[in-house]
């Protein structure tokens, strides 16, 4: 994910973020302004945005309970 602070800024930001991770970034989210993602066909940006959405929602809600806590080792190979 690629968060930028100055709407004038995208494209020099987006290259900078290119260049570290040579791929562009998937999700996009400018301030004041919204968050964008990209992806090579329109289902795959869609599900790309729900994912976010989500991801979203999980930090929002967590913070009523303390915070997200990822499960250790035990717990993952329990489930």
């Amino acid at each position: 994910m690629l968060f930028v602070e100055d709407p004038n800024s995208i494209e020099q930001d987006i290259g900078q973020y290119r260049e570290r991770n040579e791929c562009y970034p998937k999700v996009i989210a400018v301030k004041m302004t919204g968050v964008f993602t990209l992806g090579d066909k329109e289902d795959s940006s869609r599900i790309t945005m729900l994912l976010f959405l989500d991801a979203l929602k999980i930090a929002v809600y967590t913070e009523s309970f303390g915070g997200y806590r990822f499960m250790d080792k035990e717990k993952i190979d329990f489930i």
